[in-house]
């Protein structure tokens, strides 16, 4: 047996009062857990992947999944993994104040974090957007767009809200000339993609379980004068299980601390506050041991075999004296 959410489901069932939690529940909890650890700006699994620099291009979107608390270095490829050195924004406008010089890049400065990784006019796409999910289930909540439109001659702030139809894409109702924000109204079974006209360049991808995508906005400096191939590295954000057979994305140390405060979340919702902050401070504990170890730093992703080494182990939480302190 492995941490799948279908299997921490039926394994925290038996403490629930009336026997049961529902999936959308149990993802709360993990998201609430999530959202514990994240703020403490711990380092998740390592994330590492390359992007194409285009000439006269002066700004660059990271992936989604990135954790925004934590460092990122950069690599050029095309030039033997030379080192690209992190810089404040304003350390760049010092040294370029009208951000005109061009050349192979040495620096990199973050701007800014967007719900967006690319506008209209990044490679002159039309600025009519498409609207879909990847599920045709999704037809119930509804994304949101706003931004500055323009109707050929003038430009106005606009919002606009569509229902989703499932994987058939919807067409926006104005033309943009910048997009400002793209949010969705609940929790969807698929991706929310949003695209241009011709679905060809992606505006964003919104996760199901997320509101909004975060994309990390960054300068290259010099503004690069050729194609290159640059890496960077960072570590990502846990990924919300999407569906029975993924995995809880935690570290494996910490498998048996985080299953503690899933079940401390099920003891709060059952009135039974004793148990309730008996579990609260196991997850709480081995939460401080990854602070002091600083054990995420290098974590690899789990396999298989190890967690079905440690069930032994994360099951005996149901075997914890309930009369005694877990502290």
């Amino acid at each position: 047996m492995v941490w799948s959410l279908a299997n921490t489901l039926t394994f925290l069932q038996k403490f629930c009062v009336d026997g049961s939690v529902s999936q959308p529940e149990l993802i709360d909890f993990i998201k609430f857990r999530y959202e514990r650890i994240y703020n403490k700006s711990l380092k998740f699994y390592k994330f590492d992947t390359t992007f194409a620099t285009v000439s006269g291009t002066k700004y660059y979107y990271l992936s989604r999944e990135l954790n925004t608390s934590a460092p990122i270095k950069f690599f050029n490829q095309t030039s033997d993994n030379y080192p690209i050195h992190v810089k404040d924004f304003d350390y760049i406008l010092s040294r370029d104040k009208d951000e005109s010089e061009s050349g192979t890049p040495i620096y990199a400065a973050f701007v800014s974090l967007s719900s967006v990784q690319r506008q209209p006019n990044d490679s002159g796409d039309s600025g009519v957007l498409k609207i879909k999910s990847s599920s045709t289930s999704d037809t119930t909540q509804k994304v949101t767009i706003t931004g500055r439109a323009t109707d050929g001659t003038n430009q106005y702030e606009v919002t606009e809200q569509h229902q989703l139809t499932g994987t058939t894409a919807i067409t926006s109702t104005y033309t943009y000339n910048s997009v400002y924000d793209i949010t969705k109204s609940d929790d969807t079974v698929g991706y929310v993609s949003v695209l241009d006209s011709t679905q060809a360049y992606i505006y964003t991808i919104i996760d199901p379980y997320r509101e909004r995508s975060e994309y990390q906005k960054w300068r290259l400096w010099p503004t690069p004068d050729a194609a290159d191939t640059i890496k960077y590295t960072g570590y990502r954000r846990p990924r919300i299980p999407q569906n029975d057979s993924a995995l809880i994305d935690v570290p494996i140390d910490f498998q048996a601390s985080f299953i503690a405060g899933l079940r401390a979340d099920i003891h709060d919702i059952n009135f039974d506050m004793i148990k309730s902050q008996k579990y609260e401070a196991i997850f709480e504990r081995g939460l401080n041991e990854l602070i002091t170890n600083n054990t995420w730093n290098d974590g690899e992703e789990m396999s298989t075999a190890e967690e079905e080494l440690r069930f032994n182990e994360l099951t005996s939480l149901e075997d914890i004296d309930e009369n005694t302190d877990a502290g």
